[in-house]
């Protein structure tokens, strides 16, 4: 609203100012689209699973490694579950797009906890190319779906659901 103020009526008006205004005039409906206390907006609704390991989210996290990878060369990937928000996977590596190696992370998965998840979300990245193909073949061998496609969700990273006690620029929580 502030940049609409300054370029319709070319008036420098502080965004406090704005807001305080917008309250005095229609306080219900700037209510509805208050940030919570985290400073964030609040989630407008939820989805819903079919049970633990019907769905997992898949994605990395390369913001530590700096420019060209070399500042900080550790990459962070994780493979949750989003039912029980159980970290499945946390791997720190010197790269997380490697196919390869995430492939290989997944597979470790599979032998360990011998039970193959319904579906996976992940983002289109370049290291979740084997991960999605070793999925839908093994989809495809359970034989339960039409299309072993149909198992993978492709969607943004900032979608996902959070880890419990893994927060926004931080890697542990704190405890006391």
């Amino acid at each position: 609203m502030t940049l609409k103020v300054r370029q319709k009526h070319e008036l420098k008006v502080p965004r406090n100012v704005v807001y305080a205004c917008m309250v005095n005039v229609d306080y219900e409906n700037v209510k509805k689209r208050a940030l919570n206390q985290n400073g964030r907006k609040k989630r407008e609704g939820r989805y819903t699973t079919a049970g633990v390991d019907s769905l997992l989210s898949i994605d990395g996290h390369d913001k530590l490694m700096g420019y060209q990878n070399s500042t900080f060369p550790i990459a962070v990937y994780g493979m949750l579950d989003q039912a029980s928000r159980k970290i499945l996977i946390l791997r720190c590596w010197t790269t997380n797009s490697n196919p390869d190696v995430v492939g290989h992370w997944y597979l470790e998965l599979l032998k360990e906890s011998k039970i193959l998840p319904g579906s996976m979300r992940c983002d289109r990245g370049t290291e979740t190319g084997k991960l999605v193909t070793i999925h839908g073949y093994l989809r495809a061998q359970v034989g339960d779906l039409t299309d072993p496609v149909d198992s993978i969700i492709y969607g943004t990273s900032t979608t996902n659901q959070r880890s419990p006690g893994i927060h926004h620029g931080t890697m542990c929580s704190k405890r006391t």
